[in-house]
């Protein structure tokens, strides 16, 4: 086959724009496909072209209109990245039907393998598998038999699931048929596919899974394993390569062994072709482990393989779908010439290929726009960046799926970034680096998962030795201990919100005046900020309004119960100078009570670079101890003026500061300065407002208890009418976001007050239904 000229890819996001920049460092044009919804995301720009879908948010799901742009923007083949039409058989054939490469296994693979029910049959004496099988939905007698031959608990599976939809665990027989029917609904809507699979489910495993590939020669290999065991509802939260717990004894290289030997024998018995990952869970106490699924496409966490491997998988993939032998092919794959490459046998045909052991380790976080609940989120991203700080690591990546102003939506995943990192010899060192990595990271205008993420990667059990801590890291762990770490993520020692908000009301106060930063730095401060603090400055007092803290927690900065706003005022006063160098003492306390919340003696700017996106990296000096701050100069309707995004990255912390005129404010925060304050002193006013416990601005229902949405989404079905009798936990409202079902539930029992309708849509907080406890 001749070298591909154009590839259209069929996808969004975070994939559509790694798609093309494989395209670009092979020379390849490449088309990108987007719904009206989409028509400012980064990856429409980044292509060499692009095509509308059209208005329907479903665009990406429809293979005709697919096929339609790729024919009409002249294209040879088609990407599907991962997720949509990624595993469909249908599209599959539908493009090779047109003529068009398809850039990933066959029609036949996929179908087989998409289905967990014939995977497993087809793979029997092949892999190790779990006790259970196929059941009929409508036979609630078989499968309540089947189950009690497995033992309880067991795992309810939609047959061609994926992404964590249409899991379910059931401990006990009351609760099978409800999670079959949810199986068979999800496995439908999300996949067209109502397929069920009853198996034993396993309490402690580690996930583990293996980058299988094959060309059109019969070649398998496979590029070793990564670790996805820390997952939540059935997500992978963090993964890394190679696996911590097979890497820390004899037993563990061992059975890394078996399993890759294993995933590459499954390649070459389906005479796999492009890129797969073949799915294993393994009991840590006994080392034995089991076939899970194959599934047929790229994976999210390909990056942390491609580091270890040191090789280009979606390059990997274009020039095997162009029909170029595996060892050829991967030896033009290379990610960093200066690393050893991953090398393959040559001339080989119908073998599997073994390659050289990965080397280093990388590390994988998802970082979403979730609430601090961990609950998906939508709307607007003002601003998303890292700084210059976060750039400047090359062993760092963020494979952002969106650029500041984009719109999360419910229709869509709600991925902000994949922060990848990378360390040649330790994964201590790796795990350190994503940290850093993340605490550069800075999303305003939405709440994201950040906090959590960090707290995750800091646990004993995460962050120790696999010799000591890391075979406790189950696909369970993060369910059991949820609340601590999400404690955790607000109440370690280096996110103290109340001294964070502090630090950066201090910062800020500082930013307010370009003549606290050397000279050379003014040009990097954003319009608006360029006020003089010198210590020539006349006295004038400013007033700012602390919008959003970080994932709406509101410190305990003396406010009134029930989330009060709070004002703080920063009183700024020259300190000593060293050299050209201007210092502050920064006063920090609560308007309403006087009392001083923190002070900060010795401050200066000590630096201020251009970061990306049009923010600014300020380098604060408290004393001796140097903070990066991230900020964005940004405009409000209502003031008409600058303001500020400020985001630390020793805390996560991430506020917005909205200036208010004097005749905006209340009166006592209003008045003119008095005239005993020294000639030399600045005050800055904030508030702070606590943006998780805004009203959602809709009326409660009268009468009863009311239950509210915990997600913004699509009210999917009410199973109950007005009046209706519940009993407590009874589901009530089953919500839809991004293709997950939510269930809310009675919390007591009586008699319900339904407000909302089938079709509603919906946002956090709003109420769903009432419930009239019985007497």
């Amino acid at each position: 086959m001749a070298p591909l000229q154009r590839i259209l890819v069929a996808n969004r996001g975070e994939i559509a724009r790694r798609v093309i920049r494989a395209c670009k460092k092979l020379g390849i044009q490449s088309v990108a496909v987007f719904t009206d919804v989409d028509r400012d995301m980064p990856h429409v720009a980044e292509a060499t072209t692009s095509y509308r879908l059209g208005p329907d948010p479903q665009g990406y799901l429809n293979p005709a209109a697919l096929i339609r742009a790729a024919h009409e923007t002249q294209s040879e083949a088609v990407h599907p990245g991962y997720g949509f039409l990624s595993e469909n058989s249908a599209f599959a054939r539908a493009v090779e039907a047109a003529g068009l490469v398809f850039i990933g296994p066959t029609s036949a693979t996929i179908d087989e393998m998409g289905s967990k029910i014939a995977a497993k049959r087809a793979l029997q004496g092949v892999a190790p598998m779990i006790p259970g099988g196929p059941i009929d939905p409508a036979d609630v007698a078989g499968y309540t038999r089947l189950a009690g031959e497995v033992g309880y608990p067991v795992l309810i599976k939609a047959s061609a699931g994926g992404g964590g939809r249409g899991i379910s665990v059931v401990a006990c027989e009351e609760d099978l048929e409800a999670a079959v029917n949810k199986a068979v609904s999800e496995g439908e809507r999300a996949f067209g596919d109502g397929a069920v699979l009853l198996e034993k489910f396993v309490e402690a495993v580690k996930h583990v899974e293996v980058q299988i590939f094959g060309d059109a020669r019969g070649n398998a290999t496979h590029f070793f394993e990564r670790e996805c065991s820390a997952q939540r509802r059935h997500q992978k939260v963090i993964e890394e390569s190679p696996s911590p717990f097979l890497s820390a004894s004899d037993r563990g290289r061992d059975l890394r062994k078996k399993l890759c030997e294993t995933a590459a024998g499954v390649a070459h018995a389906l005479r796999y072709r492009n890129a797969g990952t073949v799915e294993f869970i393994v009991d840590p106490a006994t080392y034995e482990y089991y076939f899970l699924e194959v599934n047929t496409r790229l994976q999210v966490e390909h990056t942390v393989t491609e580091l270890t491997s040191n090789t280009d998988l979606v390059a990997l993939q274009i020039l095997v779908a162009e029909g170029l032998g595996l060892p050829a092919a991967v030896g033009r794959c290379v990610l960093d010439a200066a690393r050893p490459a991953f090398r393959l046998p040559a001339d080989a045909e119908g073998c599997i290929l073994h390659g050289n052991l990965p080397q280093g380790h990388a590390v994988q976080a998802r970082l979403y726009a979730e609430d601090i609940n961990l609950q998906p989120t939508v709307g607007t991203v003002a601003y998303w960046g890292c700084g210059s700080e976060g750039r400047s690591d090359s062993l760092v990546a963020y494979h952002d799926a969106l650029c500041s102003g984009a719109v999360i939506s419910i229709y869509y995943d709600n991925m902000i970034s994949k922060v990848v990192a990378y360390d040649p010899d330790t994964r201590e060192a790796a795990l350190r680096r994503t940290c850093r990595a993340l605490a550069n990271a800075v999303c305003f205008g939405l709440t994201t998962n950040k906090l959590f993420l960090l707290s995750l990667l800091k646990h004993p059990d995460f962050s120790s030795s696999p010799e000591d801590g890391a075979s406790r890291i189950t696909t369970r762990w993060i369910e059991k201990n949820l609340q601590g770490l999400q404690r955790a993520a607000v109440t370690h020692p280096h996110l103290l919100t109340t001294l964070a908000v502090a630090q950066a009301a201090a910062a800020a106060a500082l930013l307010r005046g370009a003549g606290a930063a050397p000279r050379e730095h003014l040009r990097h401060i954003p319009g608006g900020w360029t006020s003089n603090l010198s210590r020539r400055a006349r006295p004038k007092q400013k007033h700012f309004r602390v919008l959003r803290s970080t994932h709406g927690i509101l410190p305990a900065l003396g406010s009134a119960a029930g989330g009060d706003d709070v004002l703080l005022v920063c009183s700024v006063t020259p300190g000593p100078t060293t050299g050209d160098q201007d210092s502050f003492c920064v006063r920090v306390s609560n308007a309403a009570t006087q009392e001083e919340v923190a002070s900060f003696p010795d401050m200066s700017v000590t630096r201020v670079l251009p970061g990306d996106g049009g923010s600014s990296v300020a380098f604060v000096a408290f004393g001796p101890r140097v903070i990066p701050f991230t900020f964005v100069s940004h405009s409000t309707s209502e003031c008409k003026v600058d303001d500020l995004f400020i985001s630390s990255a020793e805390s996560g912390l991430e506020i917005s500061l909205d200036y208010i005129p004097a005749l905006l404010l209340p009166a006592t925060a209003a008045c003119d300065e008095p005239t005993t304050r020294p000639p030399t002193q600045t005050n800055l006013q904030f508030r702070l407002a606590d943006a998780g416990a805004e009203s959602p601005g809709h009326p409660l229902p009268s009468g009863g208890r009311p239950v509210v949405s915990p997600i913004t989404g699509k009210v999917f079905k009410v199973l109950k009418k007005d009046g209706d009798t519940v009993s407590a936990g009874e589901t009530v409202v089953i919500l839809e976001s991004m293709k997950m079902e939510t269930k809310v539930t009675s919390p007591v029992a009586g008699k319900v007050s339904i407000r909302s309708k089938e079709g509603d849509m919906t946002k956090t907080g709003r109420p769903l239904f009432s419930v009239t406890p019985s007497s």
